[in-house]
């Protein structure tokens, strides 16, 4: 069965790429899929050995990654309401996966691919470990950036 997919980077959600997904969704009466793409965490090192007390009082990994599971969990609840509510069914995805190739083989057989493309405040599609345009080239749907206002 063919499905609208949208792809977000990480914990960025873009309400109107959401909208737009879940309209094409029930328009064409297909699945919702959804795929998050994140990137493994980073490892900082504190420059200012001087305020290392200060630092040390800091939020720690392990609570920065609870908190993003807390926040990544919030938005699928809130994609699965919105599909919901919309009558459509959803499929959503996380993975630290981010080539090309891995992203068509996880989309599958895509009636279409909503990219986020962020604004100048946040990156979207900027900040994926993609490329948009390559993404467009190999898939074997139309794939859209949408970038809101």
């Amino acid at each position: 069965m063919q499905s609208v997919t949208v792809i977000f980077s990480g914990l960025n959600l873009s309400y109107k790429v959401l909208e737009r997904a879940i309209a094409q969704a029930k328009a064409q009466d297909m699945e919702l899929r959804v795929l998050f793409l994140s990137d493994k965490p980073v490892e900082e090192d504190y420059l200012f050995p001087s305020d290392i007390d200060a630092a040390e009082a800091l939020t720690g990994t392990a609570e920065a990654e609870a908190d993003d599971r807390a926040l990544l969990h919030s938005k699928i609840r809130l994609i699965n309401d919105s599909a919901k509510a919309a009558g459509i069914g959803t499929s959503i995805q996380v993975s630290e996966n981010a080539s090309v190739d891995s992203i068509l083989k996880m989309v599958g057989n895509a009636a279409v691919i909503f990219v986020d493309g962020g604004t100048v405040s946040r990156e979207g599609a900027a900040g994926l470990l993609f490329d948009p345009e390559e993404l467009s080239s190999k898939a074997t749907c139309p794939v859209e950036v949408i970038e809101a206002l």
